[in-house]
């Protein structure tokens, strides 16, 4: 949420240590290292280099819904959505650069729809959490992407938002938004019930995928590829199981 890793492996090696105990080689170390709870094995890592990678690839290669409904009421509100400056910061399309590790056109200079900067902005002290992390101090935090943000109960079972949860749905997450985004926040705010509805309907709807643009989408069949031949059989479960859902 702060943005401390630009990069995907050490995220995903680090949310193995912290979320589930899991070392591996950027993170060797035992969270619990030195407390009671320590299992005292000498086992780590307890993934390879390889497991990382593949779990990396996968994290990349997921592919997002594709929008939906995108009727007159949702046109309005993606026009509210540019006026109040929400898209100065959930910028609407981004390109990818080349993979640095992976020569595969389907990763690489892809037109995406993330609705995102993914750069830190100050969003006020009503949000600041007060843990500074490296060079972000506690009252910034990356844009969030909006792209499947309308699915948050279907994949999730909630509709918390936020970096803490706080907010019960999408209106509740804008107007808790300050700082920076205080000037956005107070066009919402003082919209008419019909036009806050409208913006939040473009942002339930806020999917758009590289397929409806003609342009090829990169990682499904590259995740089909790669389950026989890499992903050792609990992982190749879990590929399979996600990688094949479609959301509508």
């Amino acid at each position: 949420m702060e943005s401390q890793y630009a990069h995907g492996a050490p995220a995903a090696a680090d949310a193995y240590n912290q979320d589930m105990g899991v070392t591996s080689p950027l993170f060797p170390n035992e969270s619990s290292a030195g407390q009671t709870q320590s299992d005292g094995l000498s086992d780590d890592p307890e993934i390879s280099a390889g497991t990382l990678d593949d779990t990396v690839f996968y994290i990349q290669t997921i592919a997002v819904p594709a929008r939906r409904e995108f009727d007159e009421e949702s046109r309005r509100g993606q026009k509210l959505f540019e006026q109040a400056g929400c898209s100065s910061c959930h910028i609407p399309v981004l390109t990818t650069e080349v993979h640095p590790t992976r020569n595969e056109s389907s990763l690489n200079n892809q037109v995406i729809f993330p609705n995102t900067d993914l750069l830190l902005h100050d969003m006020g002290d009503g949000l600041a959490d007060r843990r500074p992390d490296f060079l972000a101090n506690g009252r910034e935090w990356r844009t969030s992407p909006l792209w499947g943000v309308g699915l948050t109960q279907t994949t999730n079972g909630h509709t918390n938002f936020l970096h803490d949860g706080r907010a019960r749905t999408l209106e509740e997450a804008i107007l808790w938004h300050s700082g920076e985004a205080e000037n956005a926040k107070e066009f919402f705010r003082t919209l008419p019930a019909e036009d806050r509805n409208a913006l939040i309907k473009f942002y339930v709807i806020c999917n758009r995928t590289a397929s409806e643009r003609g342009i090829t989408p990169p990682g499904d069949h590259l995740i089909r590829e790669r389950q026989g031949r890499v992903f050792p059989a609990e992982e190749n479960r879990i590929c399979k199981k996600y990688s094949s859902r479609v959301y509508r």
